[in-house]
């Protein structure tokens, strides 16, 4: 069940790769709970104009983020902050362009995740762990 989810954040990735930025402009998002950046690296690869802040609570993850980014030649495209959301600093208020949420477990984070992101930018909440018995990945409460 959950792979069938995932397919579904692999159509977005896609979808969000493929959205038209012109020549002299950057998209900038940010991907909350990335893991191992394996969504982040699908959507760079396809779009260079498009930059990813990735953060993460598992240093592990993180490192295994970096250095597979590396070994793809995504350096440039990717940035890698171990933490969570609150942890950003205040110059990041409306700076981001959209924002992918595959992880929540406070009300707290969608609206951290809101105000970093600018006015006609959107979030992209992915709840692969719903139905799995994990209270941390049930969003149950926020429909």
């Amino acid at each position: 069940r959950m792979w069938s989810k995932a397919k579904d954040i692999y159509l977005a990735c896609k979808i969000i790769s493929s959205q038209d930025h012109t020549q002299e402009e950057e998209a900038n998002y940010l991907e909350l709970g990335a893991a191992n950046g394996t969504a982040t690296r699908l959507i760079c690869k396809q779009n260079r104009k498009i930059h990813i802040t990735c953060m993460d609570t598992c240093r592990h993850l993180c490192k295994e983020n970096r250095n597979l980014s590396d070994e793809e030649g995504l350096r440039a495209q990717i940035d890698i902050h171990p933490g969570s959301i609150e942890m950003l600093e205040p110059d990041h208020s409306h700076f981001f362009d959209g924002c992918i949420v595959h992880v929540c477990k406070t009300f707290q984070t969608f609206k951290k995740a809101y105000s970093v992101t600018k006015g006609g930018g959107w979030l992209l909440i992915s709840n692969l762990m719903q139905g799995s018995g994990s209270m941390d990945g049930d969003l149950s409460g926020y429909h």
